[in-house]
């Protein structure tokens, strides 16, 4: 359950710093997950430690 809070707070802040929608957000999310085979909830708790990398992916 703590992954979906963690995937739901880095898609507001793509949402926020990229000016996507949220399913745009999401798919940023999972593309990069994908493609740095990265798990997502990973890489979504990762950016919401860090939001200044959302300009970086």
């Amino acid at each position: 359950m703590e992954s979906r809070t963690f995937i739901g707070q880095a898609t507001g802040i793509l949402m926020a710093r990229r000016g996507l929608t949220a399913d745009e957000a999401f798919e940023v999310l999972s593309r990069t997950s994908q493609d740095h085979n990265i798990k997502l909830a990973r890489l979504a708790a990762v950016l919401t430690e860090a939001p200044e990398i959302a300009d970086q992916i």
